[in-house]
């Protein structure tokens, strides 16, 4: 680094060893010349003195020049110095402290905590909708509504707290004093109304909010631990419905010590004999028949575990961290086949598989395999797997191309009527999308997007039970769904 900044920089204005040795010959050149004529005897020449003080002060005042370069050097040098550890430390696009310096200064006021200072809380902010921004708008308007809730987020605070953005539409509020959680709760509350108020960005007024995970320092905390619990309270502050705050509390806490503990298992054992794969039906909604017939069954893998039942959800979580996706899609695959009737009137079985397994360069030739070993045909399987992120992680689009290929049906959820462009339709590798209830958008949007993903031959199929005014849309649009109410026919 020394070298890079030192490349272009003046030596010392110029003064090379040998120029600083013909002025100093100068300098003395004067004193010299008039000692050895007293030393002779000689009457000293007055033009001879003249001319060495002239030259003296002439050398003085070069030396004071060359000073002043060297002084104006050290200058430059320290601004590029202060420029670049802005750099290293700053958020380029917002002017926010970067993750990096947020974790170290959350590191210096969790220290001085312990040494007898106030307490310290963490408010870890993720904003709402903001990928509809971008897809509505593009990323230059993503761009302007990052600076403007940086802005607005150091407005919302106190004097003396920090607010740094840890990446895309993540930010952390340090609030290094704290008397009580109400003062917390406070700021916290300031920093939704500031950030949900109506932004304008080319012309458009777009709107984004903020849920906030908040968590409050205690004996010992350590900066990734308080970012781990205010992440997840922040998770929660989304799961109920967005725009509002939630602190890591004792309930969280015993949540995170019973998933920590699921992972634990996970990495000493595979519980094969306790893995249970429930299969809800996926069903044509009928005027006609109480009990339609399912067109497929739907299964996740689940953990009947003896301390307490895993859920799908979070048994994936699990296996993602302890490493076992692959012997749990594996499992899935298998369980799903053993149990299906395989024959020309059974209804197709769409079995979940993580996303990180379905991306193996292998998993093509795993489920052939378990076709083979259980005569089933590939039309009356379906893999089920992630959606819009993880369709960028490097094979997975060509796998599931390949089970197209191969007959086998690719199911994606995950996936959202507001937020998929209806371009992208047609490019993805699926036979059917399958949408959360509540994320339904409202009818016009939603008939928009089953017209348009029918044009491409994608079945759209909806999972839980939606609010009551969509549920005569999802009907008339006739719309699959998996085992609600909505399969079932109410007379009147």
């Amino acid at each position: 680094m020394a070298a890079v900044s030192d490349r272009d920089q003046p030596t010392a204005g110029g003064m090379t060893t040998r120029r600083t040795a013909v002025l100093l010959v100068a300098v003395l050149l004067g004193p010299a010349t008039l000692v050895v004529l007293q030393l002779l005897h000689q009457e000293a020449d007055w033009a001879v003195a003249a001319a060495s003080t002239v030259m003296s002060v002439l050398v003085v005042l070069r030396m004071g020049m060359a000073l002043r370069a060297v002084a104006a050097s050290l200058a430059a040098r320290e601004e590029m110095r202060r420029g670049m550890e802005h750099q290293a430390t700053h958020d380029a696009l917002t002017g926010l402290v970067n993750r990096a310096a947020s974790t170290e200064l959350l590191s210096r006021v969790l220290h001085a905590a312990r040494e007898g200072h106030p307490a310290v809380a963490l408010l870890f902010v993720d904003l709402d909708g903001f990928k509809g921004v971008n897809d509505t708008h593009g990323h230059r308007a993503g761009d302007d509504v990052l600076r403007e809730v940086a802005v607005r987020l150091t407005d919302a605070v106190r004097d003396g707290d920090v607010a740094g953005r840890l990446g895309g539409d993540e930010f952390v509020v340090v609030l290094v004093e704290v008397q009580d959680v109400q003062e917390v709760l406070t700021v916290a509350q300031r920093v939704v109304a500031r950030v949900t108020e109506p932004i304008v960005t080319d012309g458009h007024v777009v709107r984004v909010g903020a849920s906030v995970g908040a968590v409050v320092s205690g004996a010992g905390s350590e900066p990734a631990a308080l970012l781990h619990e205010a992440d997840t309270a922040v998770y929660r502050a989304k799961a109920l419905g967005r725009g509002r705050v939630e602190f890591y509390d004792h309930e969280l806490r015993a949540a995170d010590a019973a998933r920590a503990a699921v992972e634990d298992d996970l990495r000493r054992t595979w519980p094969e004999a306790e893995l249970t794969l429930p299969l809800a039906p996926v069903v044509l909604p009928s005027p006609s028949s109480p009990a339609p017939a399912p067109i497929a069954l739907l299964g996740r893998v689940a953990w009947a575990r003896p301390e307490g039942d895993v859920g799908p959800d979070a048994l994936v979580a699990a296996v993602e961290k302890a490493g076992r996706t692959h012997d749990l899609g594996r499992w899935a695959l298998s369980e799903a086949l053993r149990r299906h009737g395989g024959g020309p009137h059974d209804p197709a079985v769409w079995v979940s598989v993580p996303p990180a397994h379905a991306a193996d360069a292998r998993f093509v030739e795993e489920v052939t395999a378990a076709l083979d070993t259980h005569g089933t045909a590939p039309l009356t399987l379906g893999v089920l797997t992630g959606g819009p992120e993880v369709l960028g992680a490097p094979g997975l689009r060509t796998t599931l191309r390949a089970l197209r290929d191969l007959g086998v049906g690719v199911v994606l959820e995950g996936l959202t009527a507001q937020t998929t462009r209806l371009g992208d339709l047609a490019a993805l590798p699926a036979s059917a999308l399958l949408l959360r209830a509540e994320d339904l958008p409202d009818e016009g949007v939603l008939t928009l997007f089953v017209r348009s993903a029918r044009s491409c031959n994608l079945v759209v199929v909806v999972e839980g039970e939606p609010r009551a005014e969509l549920s005569g849309p999802v009907r008339a649009l006739g719309l699959p769904v998996v085992g609600t109410s909505l399969a079932v026919c109410h007379p009147g």
